[in-house]
Order: C-alpha cells, then sequence, then structure tokens
C-alpha cells in the first residue's frame, strides 16, 4: 500500500528543496525494499529503512525522499527471496513501468482555499435537466460510434466478435420519462442541457450547493462525451457557447464555482488529431 495520506506520505505541502518521508506497507516478506527516484534527470535508487508497523499489521518501509523537481516521480523495488516486484500506481509488476505509472509528487502545491468552503454537486448533463428543447438531437441524426473505415480496416473485426460491438447504431431520443432499457447506450439522448442546469440554480442552492463539477461539455458523439471530437467547441445538443455563457453569468451572480470535467489526457476516434494519424503515416500526430 501507497498512498498520498496521511500514514504513507508526510505532508501534502512539502517545498521543492525539501525532504519528503514516504512509507509503503507490505503483507509480503521482501528481504529489502528500494525507491528509485528521478533526481536530476537520472533514476536513482537507494534503500528504504524499515519501520514499525502503524497499523500493527504487514511490514512498513519508509524513505526520505528529495524534493529536487516541481514534480518529482518515484516508485519502490521489492526484492523476495526468489523475485523482484516494481510498485507503482499500476500495481506490482515486474518490468519497471514508465514514468506515467510511477508514484507523483507535485512540491510547493497550496489547494484553492475555496474547495475546503464549497459543497459540490456533479452533473451529467445530458441526464439532468433538458431547458430548450430545441437543443435536443433527432433520433438517427447520426451513428455511434462512427469508426473511420481504415480503423476498422486495421482492427481487421470482420468476421471477429469485434464486429457487432463496433458496428455504428443510429442515434436515440426517448421521451425523458421513458422506461430504462439495455439497449439505451452510449448512442441514446435525453437531452439535458446547460439551460436546464442555468434554471435549476435556485433548486442547488436550497440544497446548499455552492460549486458544479460538470461531466464533459464539449463536442462529442457520445451521451458521455468522454470521446472529445473538439476541445474548443461546447457541445451544440447541450445549448453550445451561448448556453455555455449564460450559464457562467448566472453562476458568478450567485456565487458559484464550477470545475469543468476536460479530460484532456485522451481524445474520441472522431477528433482531428486522431484522424489525422490516422489517414496519414507521416503525420506528426501519429
Amino acid at each position: 500500500w501507497h498512498d498520498h495520506t496521511p500514514a504513507y506520505t508526510s505532508s501534502l505541502y512539502a517545498k521543492q528543496g525539501s525532504t519528503l518521508t514516504v512509507r509503503i506497507k507490505t503483507l509480503l516478506e521482501p528481504k529489502k525494499v528500494s525507491l528509485s527516484a528521478v533526481l536530476g534527470g537520472e533514476i536513482v535508487t537507494r534503500a528504504a529503512q524499515e519501520i514499525a508497523p502503524l497499523d500493527g499489521e504487514g511490514r512498513w518501509f519508509e524513505f526520505a525522499l528529495e524534493l529536487d523537481s516541481r514534480v518529482n516521480r518515484y516508485c519502490w523495488l521489492l526484492e523476495l527471496e526468489d523475485d523482484t516486484l516494481h510498485f507503482s500506481k499500476a500495481g506490482l509488476s515486474h518490468p519497471r513501468r514508465p514514468y506515467r505509472d510511477w508514484f507523483s509528487f507535485v512540491a510547493d502545491y497550496q489547494a484553492p482555499e475555496w474547495t475546503w468552503q464549497s459543497v459540490f454537486y456533479q452533473i451529467f448533463p445530458d441526464r439532468f435537466r433538458h431547458g430548450n428543447p430545441a437543443n435536443k438531437a433527432q433520433a438517427g441524426e447520426f451513428h455511434y460510434p462512427n469508426f473511420h473505415p481504415e480503423l476498422l480496416e486495421w482492427l481487421d473485426v470482420e468476421g471477429s466478435p469485434l464486429e457487432g460491438r463496433l458496428e455504428g447504431k443510429p442515434l436515440r431520443t426517448p421521451d425523458w420519462d421513458a422506461p430504462l432499457e439495455l439497449k439505451q447506450d452510449m448512442h441514446t439522448r435525453y437531452g439535458g442541457d446547460l439551460e436546464g442546469v442555468r434554471q435549476s440554480l435556485p433548486y442547488l442552492q436550497e440544497l446548499g450547493v455552492n460549486a458544479l463539477w460538470l461531466n464533459p461539455i464539449f463536442d462529442s458523439p457520445s451521451s458521455h462525451r468522454y470521446d472529445i471530437r473538439d476541445y474548443r467547441t461546447v457541445d451544440k445538443h447541450l445549448g453550445g457557447q451561448i448556453g455555455f455563457d449564460a450559464l457562467m453569468v448566472d453562476l458568478k451572480a450567485t456565487g458559484f464555482r464550477v470545475i469543468l470535467d476536460g479530460v484532456f489526457n485522451h481524445l474520441g476516434n472522431e477528433h482531428a488529431l486522431f484522424t489525422k494519424a490516422l489517414t496519414d503515416p507521416l503525420s506528426n500526430e501519429r
């Protein structure tokens, strides 16, 4: 076990240039536990010190990690009697995982103070409330998923179990109060929009809410909008930029804070960067 809770990380606000104590708990019986960290651009591995179990079980080890960067990456190394294991955010593994899977600590971090005084309400826009019927998508307006023919050819799905799963289905737009059915999936839109969120602000205030977490609102073909097609465009079926601006005006007037679920670590198969990489073998995107 290792994370950034107090038992395993001595502070969340350590400064760059200082030393942070990190700990690991294991039920295995390692002969030696070490920590690998990126220091000065090089991977340095040093032994951790065993300590008394903080919760009375397992074996605990701690390490004084030098915070020489703003972002400090590290992973644990457990040497067993007949095996060697690496431990990162990806769990236990025999090979050392790439840096993206290593634990990381951000030095000089200061959480926004307003978050500690906020009561958040998470909203899945399509299913919260529809305020403007003109925003609702039309049944059959498009198919989802809509995979590029070259991608389907590359996946070689014809005749495979994937074929049915990757076949696009026409958009469904059931009535708001229609009973849920198994066939209702990501190609189903109910028509909730940002105008519905704006109209619901008095209700949310009555609940004691003063901050919103909006699931993705950018242009996307799915109902969940995690496969974003264009990060620069608010989905037209949510009201577009006009609907977003109107919501933000009222949020500011009522003292609400808002967090947008950006999901910038991936994009949809219809995004311009992906389609360019798919169709042009020489592109930088590939």
